[in-house]
């Protein structure tokens, strides 16, 4: 881990200076110095194994398994993902739930329409009656009617008036929610792809200049070019970037997940 690493760089500092001190080349202050930050760094490193099997333990109830099993995540930090283009995500859209549930709306709102136009026109049914097997009836008795219905008083033109309202009602709502998704995504694109290029840059930019600082501050010290000032401020700066790249990383990931989900789920 970082402040496990954090630890064993302090330890060589504190090697470092008890080395110079007793070639004579450097003074006890700067090996208790080189102390105090190296039990800065193991009590951090401590509290950091704590915390973790704290969690490990919380994820253990969660799951109902033995809270004293150790659980631990492999592959360390998350990858940066390549960030796919927009326009290859957008045709996802017409898969997110509320984009179906909205055209499923519209639908249905046209088979309502559909219906009421029918009830419009006159309805003509025809009705079949047979008595068999009757002892009081000397023979089969069978009876055929025929019935038309006329729609009067105009209500079909009304019922279709107001279903023909529902569907523009329904096309609005799901045009709406269309538009929402797509501002969504795009909006959720431009911070994974801000934060992605964050991640990168913190780990192929910053993070290895910080460590080529830290490792000369520590070759100058050990040949008496710098003081032991240099060195420590160089190891927090080193320590501060490796959180730093681990926290954009997972901010990257995040945002990865994001963007899926405002794409309609995960692939």
């Amino acid at each position: 881990t970082i402040a496990t690493d954090a630890a064993a760089r302090a330890a060589e500092v504190v090697r470092i200076a008890a080395a110079r001190r007793d070639a004579g080349d450097g003074a006890d202050a700067d090996v208790v110095a080189a102390q105090a930050a190296k039990a800065r760094a193991d009590a951090e490193a401590a509290t950091a194994a704590d915390l973790v099997r704290a969690t490990s333990a919380e994820l253990a109830g969660v799951l109902g398994w033995d809270p004293a099993i150790a659980l631990h995540a492999d592959g360390g930090v998350p990858a940066i993902a390549e960030v796919a283009p927009l326009d290859a995500m957008r045709p996802r859209l017409t898969a997110h739930p509320d984009a179906r549930a909205g055209h499923a709306r519209i639908e249905a709102a046209d088979a309502a329409l559909r219906g009421a136009r029918r009830s419009r026109w006159p309805a003509l049914a025809l009705d079949v009656e047979i008595d068999a097997f009757d002892d009081t009836l000397p023979g089969t008795d069978a009876r055929i009617g025929v019935s038309l219905e006329l729609p009067l008083f105009g209500r079909g033109g009304a019922q279709v008036a107001a279903a023909r309202a529902a569907r523009v009602a329904r096309t609005a709502e799901a045009r709406a929610i269309d538009a929402t998704l797509g501002a969504r995504l795009e909006i959720a694109h431009r911070r994974w792809t801000a934060a992605t290029r964050r991640a990168r840059s913190m780990r192929d930019d910053v993070l290895p200049i910080e460590e080529k600082a830290a490792a000369l501050a520590q070759a100058a010290y050990r040949e008496g070019a710098r003081d032991l000032t240099t060195v420590l401020e160089a190891e927090r700066a080193l320590l501060a970037v490796r959180a730093e790249v681990v926290d954009a990383a997972v901010a990257a990931a995040l945002a990865e997940t994001e963007v899926e989900l405002a794409a309609g789920g995960m692939p």
